[in-house]
């Protein structure tokens, strides 16, 4: 029985100590915090890695801009409102989300101007 106790709380101990393992996460809180997270990120990664995120944030910036025009907002106001809706959808994101965010607002940031143009 207390084999099967040391086990349990063993395997408990190591499930507890993964999830405290996480990937880095941004932090848009504040400028402070969104600097200090993406650091933590960009430390974690590859050269190569470190492109792909820098790549996904650009993309994911056109798309908010994109959807801001879309709505009708002009020039200055859509960067405004495109800054403060992109900083609440890549809180808490890892570097894996933000590049899979990233390719799948590209795409839709195409159909977006596409259909502006007519």
């Amino acid at each position: 029985m207390k084999a099967i106790l040391k086990t349990a709380a063993a395997v408990a101990l190591c499930s507890l100590l993964a999830a405290c393992d996480s990937d880095p996460t941004l932090n848009t809180t504040n400028s402070d915090t969104l600097r200090d997270s993406r650091k933590a990120m960009m430390y974690e990664l590859t050269d190569a890695e470190r492109g792909q995120v820098y790549r996904a944030l650009d993309r994911l910036e056109k798309h908010e801009v994109a959807k801001q025009l879309q709505a009708g907002k002009r020039n200055f106001d859509a960067l405004i409102l495109a800054e403060e809706s992109l900083k609440k959808r890549i809180h808490g994101m890892s570097a894996e989300e933000l590049i899979e965010e990233g390719e799948e607002a590209e795409e839709d940031r195409i159909e977006i101007i596409e259909a502006m143009r007519g």
